[in-house]
């Protein structure tokens, strides 16, 4: 396999950071139950403010709706930017190569291969991929250093990735 050049611009680590935090459907339905559960403790504990507690959850669950908006909206493009300026190596070109094996990653600072099975997700957008090997450790890659027959002859061993 021909090595894809990967470089890496501040724009992509925005989208990855975004993509990271975006809430899957389970995280919203959890957050949601806890709100039930909170406002029912609510109501089973002050029987005699319903409008006051009902307020309240009402309140709360707008007011965090608002502040997740306005960190997704602000915050998160500013400090992406800033945490891509600071880090060097982001900045480097890398040279990506694939095979049965896993994917290997080449740069002036140095080598690595992962294998496929220790990839235990993918999220994925019009941009780019990110391949998780936990939590919170991503590799991303974006879509536009893959052209044509890479795009294919990738496409294989990310679709054996849960998404």
């Amino acid at each position: 396999m021909t090595p894809i050049l990967l470089e890496y611009q501040a724009d992509d680590y925005v989208s990855a950071l975004g993509l990271h935090a975006t809430w899957s459907l389970r995280r919203w339905l959890v957050h949601v139950a806890l709100a039930f559960v909170a406002a029912v403790v609510l109501f089973v504990s002050f029987p005699g403010w319903p409008a006051i507690v009902a307020g309240g959850v009402l309140g709360g669950a707008v007011g965090s709706l608002v502040c997740y908006g306005l960190s997704r909206t602000f915050c998160l493009p500013w400090k992406a930017r800033r945490m891509f300026a600071q880090q060097k190596s982001l900045h480097d070109g890398y040279e990506l190569t694939w095979d049965e094996d896993g994917l290997s990653i080449r740069g002036r600072r140095g080598q690595g291969t992962t294998p496929w099975s220790e990839y235990l997700r993918k999220k994925e957008n019009e941009r780019l991929v990110l391949l998780y090997q936990s939590d919170v450790l991503f590799q991303m890659l974006p879509k536009r250093a893959f052209g044509g027959e890479s795009s294919r002859s990738i496409r294989p061993y990310l679709d054996r990735i849960r998404s």
